[in-house]
C-alpha cells in the first residue's frame, strides 16, 4: 500500500496536506501541493510568480502564507518531525521568503521549524544567517554557537562562528 501511494500522482499527504512522498516527477514542495490554493506552499508558490510585476502584493500574500505555516508548525509540531516527513525541508520555502525580501517571515517560519527540531543544525544555521541580515548579530552568534557546539567536527561552522564574532567586534 505504502509503495502504491507514493507512485500515485497526488503522493503521500499527512492530514495537514503535506506531502509526505511527492511524485517522483515533482521537483519541489511547489510542485507536490500545485492546485491546493489555501494551502500555504501554494500561496507561497503563488507570490513567488507575481513578484515581477507586483511586487507588493506578492510580499503580502507570501507573508500571510509563512504566518500560516509557522502556525501550522508551532500547532501540530509537523511536519518536521523524522516520523512524519520524507522529501521536504524548510529551506526551499526560507529561500523564497528571503527572496522576496521577507527576512523577518523567513526567521518566523525557522524558528517555528526549530521547536519542533531544536538540534537540527541546518535550521539553526539558517537562522543564523537571518538574523546576521537582520543586523542581530549578537543573536546571529547565540546560533553559530549552538551549531559548533553540536556539531564541532565541522570547520564551516567555527569559520562562521568566527566570521560573526569579527562583524560584532568582539
Amino acid at each position: 500500500q505504502f509503495i502504491r501511494l507514493a507512485g500515485s500522482d497526488a503522493g503521500l499527504r499527512n492530514e495537514m496536506g503535506m506531502a509526505l512522498i511527492g511524485h517522483p516527477g515533482a521537483s519541489s514542495i511547489f510542485d507536490q501541493v500545485s492546485g491546493q490554493e489555501d494551502n500555504a506552499f501554494a500561496l507561497i508558490h503563488q507570490a513567488r510568480g507575481l513578484f515581477g510585476h507586483e511586487p507588493a502584493v506578492a510580499r503580502d500574500l507570501a507573508w500571510q502564507a509563512a504566518r500560516k505555516l509557522s502556525a501550522e508548525i508551532r500547532r501540530h509540531s509537523a511536519p518536521f518531525n523524522a516520523g512524519d516527513l520524507f522529501s521536504w525541508s524548510p529551506g526551499e520555502v526560507v529561500s523564497v521568503l528571503l527572496d522576496l525580501g521577507l527576512p523577518e517571515g523567513a526567521l518566523e517560519l525557522v524558528e517555528a521549524c526549530l521547536e519542533a527540531r531544536p538540534a537540527d543544525v541546518q535550521l539553526l544555521d539558517k537562522a543564523g544567517h537571518i538574523l546576521e541580515r537582520l543586523g542581530k548579530i549578537e543573536r546571529a552568534i547565540q546560533m553559530a554557537r549552538i551549531v559548533v557546539a553540536l556539531a564541532p567536527q565541522e570547520p564551516a561552522w567555527r569559520r562562521t562562528l568566527a566570521l560573526r564574532w569579527g562583524q560584532s567586534g568582539r
